[in-house]
């Protein structure tokens, strides 16, 4: 079956009750879970660093920074979705979302996505969107300001 030219390949990435819709360029890599060392004083939604091709990445817990609570447990089939930054310095190169689950793929083309009224209790503003995509419901994160939250919590300028 042919695909239109439009299509754009996605991942639909399981961060607990929430699935984030990211382009397939935005994910460095799917890795394996590891446990990340904590960072003194930052926020209890930035777990930490863990160390990634010989860099310290930063470790999110999307869901727990949009809800405004703790983070859930992490259970054996997490993962990180590694992310490329969007800075044009090397200060912060990566950042990682922890998965709950294994992601999967998506092909998105125009007329798939359909534009969802924001849920409840997605506080913070770093839901660009709420989507459904092949009858999933999801979000699409504004990278920019999940980035900047990160920086901001590491204390890094930018």
């Amino acid at each position: 079956m042919a695909r239109p030219a439009e299509t754009i390949r996605c991942l639909l990435l399981p961060v607990g009750e929430l699935q984030v819709l990211l382009p397939g360029a935005a994910v460095a890599e799917v890795a394996a879970w590891r446990a990340p060392q904590p960072v003194e004083g930052a926020p209890a939604w930035l777990m930490g660093r863990v160390e990634w091709r010989g860099t310290a990445v930063p470790v999110s817990d999307l869901e727990a920074l949009v809800h405004g609570r703790e983070p859930a447990p992490v259970g054996r089939r997490a993962r990180l979705a590694v992310l490329h930054s969007l800075a044009e310095d090397d200060l912060l190169p990566f950042h990682a979302l922890v998965l709950r689950r294994v992601p999967h793929m998506v092909h998105v083309f125009p007329g798939l996505v359909t534009p969802e009224e924001r849920a409840a209790g997605l506080a913070h503003g770093v839901v660009a969107q709420t989507v459904s995509v092949h009858g999933e419901h999801a979000v699409i994160p504004d990278l920019d300001v999940l980035e900047r939250s990160v920086r901001g919590a590491l204390g890094l300028a930018g």
